[in-house]
């Protein structure tokens, strides 16, 4: 309710208002889940470091204060490709690892190898129920508020043709 009565008030105030996006990453879990990930080289994401190995993560997102307002949708371990945080290993703050059966999205910058991953639970895109969300989450900004656009953070971490399939959406 603030948030929509910041917007509005702004919008009263003749000016224009821009959403912050964040579509690349989800960090603060709820809850730890326990799944299979291989370390990668932080400088080189595409070179393996382990064999696939359970790890402990905080990518269970309930969102219990919000209960199902806004959305009804529960992150887990399976909606995100890779993460930096090990719960099993807590001393090691600068590790990445990818989750068995997925990799890192393509058509985003090259700097170490991929640079899908930025940090905290990376989002796997492609995934329909993440797609479902993004997509659910604009359009409901667009009608609710009526922005003027939207600001897209670590732009450079998402897969290219993803921002033309979701703003198409959108319009």
């Amino acid at each position: 309710r603030d948030f929509i009565a910041a917007v509005k008030a702004l919008q009263q105030a003749r000016l224009q208002v821009y959403v912050d996006t964040v579509f690349n990453h989800k960090d603060g879990g709820d809850e730890t889940e326990t799944f299979l990930a291989q370390l990668v080289d932080r400088h080189d994401r595409n070179k393996a470091l382990s064999d696939w190995f359970d790890i402990k993560g905080w990518t269970h997102f309930n969102f219990p204060a919000r209960g199902n307002v806004h959305s009804s949708m529960k992150w887990r371990w399976h909606h995100f490709d890779s993460l930096s945080y090990n719960e099993n290993l807590p001393h090691r703050k600068d590790d990445v690892y990818v989750i068995k059966h997925k990799s890192f999205e393509t058509a985003v910058s090259d700097e170490y190898g991929n640079y899908d991953y930025l940090m905290a639970c990376d989002l796997e895109s492609s995934n329909a129920e993440v797609d479902g969300e993004l997509r659910w989450w604009g359009r409901w900004i667009v009608d609710t508020l009526g922005v003027d656009g939207f600001r897209i953070d670590a732009v450079k971490h998402i897969r290219r043709r993803y921002f033309c399939d979701w703003l198409n959406h959108l319009r």
